[in-house]
């Protein structure tokens, strides 16, 4: 059952960087993120961590476990957006979000996307893995 969160958390972290990746190419966004098979792999681990925090907590806190999947995924990704792009732009690899003007939209759509998809997969069980 494992892999299946892997593979969901997989897969919200490369639709979120496919919809970075398409705003930087029509120049609709200005997150200047560095794009190599390095800067991938770091954004898959990242995505994989926060999937696993949101599993966490959604299977160890009945208050959060009762929030619907949607509104929790929309609350997730952006929390995640404002944790996540400041330290990585203290670190050089993107445009920090205060900088980017309105073209922040592609990055915290990207972030949503991301937040949906990682708490559909989430709560599909809802069951503690041991």
């Amino acid at each position: 059952m494992k892999i299946n969160y892997y593979f969901g958390f997989l897969i919200a972290s490369l639709l979120q960087a496919g919809i970075v990746f398409i705003g930087e190419s029509l120049n609709i966004s200005a997150l200047n993120p560095k794009f190599s098979i390095t800067q991938l792999l770091i954004h898959i681990l990242v995505g994989q961590v926060a999937g696993w925090i949101l599993f966490y907590l959604v299977n160890n806190s009945e208050s959060i476990a009762a929030i619907n999947t949607w509104l929790i995924g929309i609350i997730y990704g952006t929390l995640v957006w404002a944790v996540i792009l400041p330290i990585a732009a203290s670190q050089g690899t993107i445009t920090a979000s205060w900088m980017q003007g309105t073209n922040l939209l592609i990055s915290l759509t990207a972030f949503l996307a991301f937040g949906l998809i990682t708490s559909y997969t989430v709560y599909l069980t809802k069951e503690k893995i041991t």
